[in-house]
């Protein structure tokens, strides 16, 4: 089932408000349940579009329009689909993210308000303006979520903990290689030798930043809080794919390495920042996508319903309220 999601332009809520409603899918997707949040493009507008099995459609949409009770949510028919309305027109190119050291975070929200003027840099207005459709191609970008399993959970919780040991404060080089194989990576049982090694040295002889409550705006904060604050969010198992549609191959890289471009807009390169896989073709028996953790606050800051100050061109915006019918409707009166 897809679903296209606009929000009207005076839109002033900011990415908090889907924050919460991913917090609350995380807590009713089963183990297993997916869920797919989408930049596309469909008849001609460029929007959000949100993609689940039936029956989590009340699990899916109540929060987030509950959250965003002016946005607009539309069925999208299978001629609409960006998924497949443009695969015979063009071919089809693919490309996948992956987040390194995935236990770090990427900027979160908060870090983008402003608010001594009190407004928002919203920096999903990139990824619209990047995912715009041309003549010669079109995009679309999948985020593709379900909760993470407990104990990958686990995993990072101790592996954040192992970080602030002596071993790794003497050896940053290690400290690097572990952070960034010791999830998902091939390599991930040399990475368990370094955090046996780091289990003997030494804990902190102070507070450890971990234990210190951050900031709501995460400023001045530690590499080691901020990678604490992600780890006890509510974590999902994610994976974000491009997939271009185009005749020409060249055409396709630049419009994958723009769309990749955007995706730098919310990272820091001393936190966790994405890589970009080699450009292929796609097919049904393309590779799996890598995956890693995002917390839901992550993923609110990479897909939320734009706020008013977006201006990327063909937006898809409501240009209604659908409101309940008054309560006499109901009594016959």
């Amino acid at each position: 089932m897809l679903k296209s999601i606009a929000a009207p332009a005076t839109n002033d809520r900011s990415p908090r408000y889907c924050e919460k409603a991913l917090a609350a899918i995380h807590q009713a997707l089963a183990p297993g349940q997916t869920l797919t949040l989408e930049y596309g493009t469909s008849q001609g507008r460029v929007g959000l579009f949100c993609r689940f099995s039936g029956e989590l459609e009340r699990v899916v949409l109540g929060p987030l329009l509950a959250n965003y009770p002016r946005a607009m949510v539309e069925d999208v028919v299978e001629a609409d689909d960006p998924r497949t309305c443009t695969t015979g027109k063009f071919q089809q190119w693919t490309a996948e993210l992956r987040l390194e050291p995935e236990i770090f975070p990427i900027l979160r929200h908060a870090q983008f308000e402003d608010l001594l003027y009190r407004n928002y840099a919203d920096p999903a207005d990139s990824l619209l303006r990047a995912v715009c459709p041309t003549a010669d191609a079109q995009c679309r970008v999948e985020i593709i979520a379900t909760p993470a399993k407990h104990r990958i959970c686990r995993r990072a919780e101790q592996s954040v903990a192992l970080l602030d040991r002596e071993f790794f404060r003497h050896h940053e080089d290690l400290a690097d290689y572990f952070a960034r194989n010791i999830l998902h990576s091939r390599q991930r049982w040399v990475a368990a030798l370094l955090g046996l090694a780091a289990r003997s040295s030494s804990r902190p002889s102070r507070e450890a930043p971990m234990d210190v409550t951050g900031s709501r705006q995460h400023d001045r904060e530690a590499d080691l809080q901020a990678a604490a604050d992600k780890i006890g969010g509510h974590l999902f198992s994610a994976s974000i794919r491009i997939h271009v549609w185009s005749n020409s191959k060249e055409t396709a890289r630049n419009r994958i390495q723009e769309v990749a471009g955007a995706f730098g807009s919310f990272t820091r390169s001393r936190l966790a920042t994405f890589s970009v896989s080699s450009l292929r073709r796609f097919s049904d028996k393309s590779p799996t996508c890598p995956t890693f953790i995002l917390s839901h606050e992550e993923i609110a800051t990479l897909w939320h319903p734009p706020t008013a100050n977006i201006g990327a061109e063909k937006m898809r915006v409501s240009a209604f309220t659908e409101l309940e019918p008054p309560a006499a409707f109901y009594s016959g009166k």
